[in-house]
């Protein structure tokens, strides 16, 4: 099972108008190609696959289930309204006394909270956790990537990347600073690629790549 959390600044407000128009803010836009990368195979959905989105500033949470997923198609409209409706619903639980997950459209929950690495490691504790930068901030040295998919495969482990969006990375150096010394995340730099949708595709594509040579070799063994 592979998981993608993508830290993002702050909510961009948007309608459905904003969509019909073909208004749709960038901010949005580079989300909704993070969908498209998680999930959409040309024929299917990656079932297998999680995506979680949190907002700094607002300290909220949207997770996608790829197991229990609707009415997410390819398009950018389809992406754009289940993002919007699922961001729609923050003024709401902001109301609630209690934090808890709250449906959206099928496979889509959203969350406030009050501690992002208590919640983190909730969600992600038992998992292997890789924060994918374009540059390397906080340590000296990347890991070789392949070589660890390679052996998260082999041992059927269930893996977490981490990707910040740009602004957050170039920003936000006590709370990456944070992240990597709560979490002890192993770090990898994807330098060549700039977007985070790209880093995603990267990422199912090797991770593709390694399941496939698996099933290849246990067949002749």
């Amino acid at each position: 099972m592979v998981n993608f959390l993508l830290i993002i600044k702050r909510i961009v407000p948007f309608t459905k108008k904003d969509i019909d128009k073909g208004n749709t803010p960038l901010e949005i836009y580079d989300l909704c190609m993070s969908l498209k990368e998680t999930f959409c195979l040309s024929y299917a959905i990656r079932k297998l696959n999680n995506l979680y989105l949190y907002f700094i500033e607002e300290s909220f949470f949207i997770r996608f289930k790829g197991e229990q997923l609707r009415y997410l198609g390819p398009d950018e409209r389809s992406q754009a309204i289940l993002l919007n409706k699922a961001i729609n619903l923050y003024p709401s639980i902001l109301e609630e006394k209690r934090n808890n997950w709250r449906k959206s459209t099928p496979g889509i929950h959203v969350k406030r909270i009050s501690d992002f690495f208590e919640e983190f490691n909730a969600l992600f504790g038992e998992m292997m956790k890789f924060l994918i930068l374009k540059n390397i901030h906080l340590k000296e040295t990347s890991i070789n990537l392949e070589k660890e998919l390679e052996e998260i495969t082999r041992n059927s482990q269930k893996v977490l990347f981490i990707l910040p969006f740009p602004e957050v990375e170039d920003e936000s150096m006590i709370f990456m600073k944070k992240l990597e010394r709560i979490t002890h995340v192993k770090i990898h730099k994807l330098s060549f690629l700039s977007r985070v949708s790209d880093k995603i595709l990267y990422i199912n594509y090797q991770w593709d790549l390694i399941e496939e040579k698996t099933c290849r070799n246990g067949d002749l063994q």
